[in-house]
């Protein structure tokens, strides 16, 4: 609870730097998502869903501070959101036998392969995933290129950065 709440308020105060107005109306005080009330017989924790609302903390927060905006009523899974942190990838891989992240090989200073299922997982193309690459400024002028079932990704002057290593993407 103190987390979920103490991260709610890091929004916040994120969200201020870009929304100084924050909040304007009361519309925007609610969390902007929600679980179902009423739980099925049955129920697993992992099957639950979270729903997005169209007012709240989070639709304003994607818009403000991403220039996103969420459709109401998308709906994201436990499993999904959960399967999001690195932490627990060892607890999927014994309870569901699913290895999560695909694993990236270190080839040097300046270049790394990943399998080419990473592409299919992001329904991406090659292109795309380099001009998110470039976009994140985690790597230095990064060029992706596809062989066969490998990408390679090389960047040009300078080497990755220490935290790049082991690599990983969901």
């Amino acid at each position: 609870m103190l987390l979920f709440y103490g991260l709610s308020q890091l929004l916040k105060a994120c969200l201020l730097v870009n929304d100084p107005s924050y909040p304007a109306n009361s519309s925007v005080l609610s969390h902007g998502l929600s679980t179902r009330k009423r739980k099925k017989q049955g129920y697993l924790f992992l099957h639950d869903e979270v729903k997005t609302q169209r007012d709240g903390l989070y639709p304003h927060m994607l818009k403000k501070m991403f220039h996103m905006k969420q459709s109401p009523d998308e709906k994201y899974s436990m499993t999904l959101l959960l399967k999001q942190l690195p932490e627990l990838r060892e607890s999927f891989l014994l309870l569901k036998g699913e290895e999560v992240f695909i694993e990236g090989k270190r080839k040097g200073t300046h270049a790394f392969t990943f399998n080419a299922s990473l592409l299919d997982r992001y329904h991406m193309t090659g292109e795309r995933f380099e001009h998110i690459l470039r976009e994140s400024k985690f790597l230095h002028t990064p060029t992706v290129k596809e062989e066969r079932q490998t990408i390679y990704i090389q960047c040009k002057n300078e080497p990755l950065h220490s935290t790049a290593s082991p690599c990983g993407f969901i």
